[in-house]
């Protein structure tokens, strides 16, 4: 069976006391997935590569260890994304940005 992949989005919002990342999921028809819109908090203030997000109730679920999600950025190189537990990843993407592609057509949604 050939599927296609539903709409990941993430959202990235700064506000005065730092960042906020969102996971914004959604059904290939636009609406809303289930689970959708979870996210947290920066840490502390990062770095020009690279930014902590903190999911408080996994956090809390794991008796204090830190969970959530890391993001660094090379421009030109690499984009990676992923979860973390501690300062280890638990779940790990890299786009590699080395070369240029054609974007793809709009997405539904945000203008």
């Amino acid at each position: 069976m050939n599927q296609a992949t539903p709409p990941r989005t993430w959202i990235l919002t700064l506000h005065e006391d730092g960042l906020e990342l969102r996971h914004d999921h959604r059904n290939p028809d636009g609406t809303d997935e289930e689970v959708t819109m979870y996210g947290g908090f920066s840490v502390n203030e990062g770095t020009v590569h690279e930014q902590r997000f903190q999911s408080v109730p996994r956090t809390e679920e794991a008796e204090g260890e830190f969970r959530g999600w890391r993001i660094e950025y090379y421009p030109g190189e690499r984009y990676t994304y992923g979860t973390i537990w501690q300062d280890e990843w638990n779940i790990m993407v890299q786009f590699d940005l080395s070369e240029t592609i054609d974007p793809p057509p709009l997405p539904w949604g945000h203008e």
